[in-house]
């Protein structure tokens, strides 16, 4: 099996309004721009996938006074979604024009490990399978570098959800802790898998010019193992075009850093000192890098 590797942009996050829901969703001054197709002027088209059955609605990016904004299209998405004026949205770029929606992100507790994972308040339901009446329903999730599937039981008691059966053997495998930050995704055609942090760094001039110094929490265990190696060579796509760099990892008196192909990353996807990026790993050995703000 070929691991592949991903860095996934950020492009924006943006708590909605009522005119955000109503007519068009106005982009944050903090957009980067350089993850769409845009060119400068004109209005231009975004294939955005969403909901449960991965329906894709084409949405028009539309550029007056230098301000972008979804227009048409984007109505029909919040509408689909149930989304609500205080909601807080995030748009990723991945590779082959792939867009994800993350389901939920939680950070762990104690209970979260020992008994059952409960599902914080703003999951999205609507991007589950539907349950039908039923108080259980089984979602079959993907984790760790290996792929491995497993069902996991979804408990709906007293309006809770919760994941119940299936749960721990991800917890256990991962070696989650408390305080660890875990996400549900779901990609196209009903896909789950679990997302891990394996680190978060604040950028700064040294990261961007030289090499990325990973720092003292990050989860080695999620990384491709090194086998007795100084150094590590992962294939990590990012940009609009999904172009792919190896990046070297190094591990020098037991620091590790990302070395040989990480500068031409970040210049291409123009980090600033300042940014704060988060390394995470996915189903199949994938991993994705994500500006976070």
């Amino acid at each position: 099996m070929i691991s592949k590797h991903f860095i996934a942009m950020e492009i924006f996050n943006k708590q909605l309004t009522s005119v955000d829901l109503e007519r068009q969703l106005v982009l944050p001054n903090h957009t980067k721009t350089e993850a769409l197709p845009f060119h400068g002027k004109g209005d231009f088209m975004i294939p955005i996938t969403f909901g449960h059955d991965g329906v894709k609605v084409e949405v028009r990016c539309s550029c007056r006074a230098g301000r972008l904004a979804f227009t048409e299209g984007w109505v029909e998405i919040a509408r689909n979604l149930r989304l609500n004026a205080g909601d807080i949205v995030a748009l990723k770029r991945e590779d082959h024009d792939r867009y994800k929606m993350t389901v939920f992100n939680k950070q762990l507790t104690g209970v979260d490990l020992e008994r059952q994972l409960v599902l914080p308040n703003h999951t999205k339901t609507e991007a589950l399978p539907p349950f039908h009446g039923a108080r259980d329903i089984v979602i079959p999730i993907t984790f760790g570098h290996d792929g491995v599937e497993v069902d996991v039981h979804c408990s709906c008691r007293l309006g809770r959800l919760a994941f119940t059966k299936g749960w721990a053997e991800i917890a256990r495998n991962l070696r989650l802790n408390a305080g660890d930050i875990v996400a549900l995704q779901r990609e196209d055609h009903g896909r789950y898998f679990i997302a891990m942090e394996i680190f978060v760094k604040k950028l700064t001039s040294v990261d961007i010019e030289k090499q990325l110094e990973l720092p003292h929490d990050t989860r080695r265990e999620a990384l491709p193992p090194f086998h007795g190696a100084r150094d590590i060579v992962i294939p990590i796509k990012f940009g609009h075009d999904g172009v792919e760099a190896n990046v070297h990892c190094s591990c020098r008196a037991g620091r590790l850093a990302l070395t040989k192909g990480w500068v031409e990353i970040a210049r291409n996807l123009r980090f600033n000192v300042g940014d704060v990026v988060a390394l995470q790993s996915e189903d199949h050995g994938r991993y994705k890098m994500t500006i976070l703000f």
